[in-house]
């Protein structure tokens, strides 16, 4: 039980390491759109809670999508892998903890790489936002 917890947490760390390395990416595409934002007169502030509700709505949407298409391929493998004579070979059990730990973990993690990921607009002048 325990090697699960540690693999589990291995591949979490690698896919929340991806996602901050695409969320930096997708901050660096929209330097230009934030030049904008604070020429026009927004604070660090704003800009971080216009990303943050932005991030966190596309995180809510996409774990949502990602936990049904999940429990809809592990329940088709459950019809699929079964004893010759028709007997499924494990029984599916989907407690509301095994939705909500991933769901909240993955929210936690789309907000700590948000604010990580932002931080570096705060340095950044608007001419410089604007140019790149």
């Amino acid at each position: 039980k325990l090697r699960t917890l540690a693999i589990f947490l291995r591949f979490s760390w690698y896919f929340y390491l991806l996602y901050l390395q695409y969320f930096k990416f997708i901050i660096h595409e929209k330097y230009n759109q934030i030049g904008i934002l604070k020429a026009i007169g927004l604070k660090n502030t704003n800009v971080y809670q216009i990303f943050l509700i932005q991030t966190i709505f596309i995180g809510l949407i996409s774990s949502l999508l990602g936990l049904l298409v999940g429990y809809g391929f592990v329940n088709l493998y459950g019809m699929l892998i079964v004893y010759p004579d028709g007997t499924p070979r494990f029984e599916l059990l989907f407690p509301l903890r095994n939705f909500l730990v991933p769901f909240t973990m993955m929210i936690i993690m789309i907000a700590i790489s948000t604010i990580v990921s932002s931080r570096k607009i705060t340095k950044l002048s608007v001419i410089e936002l604007i140019k790149i």
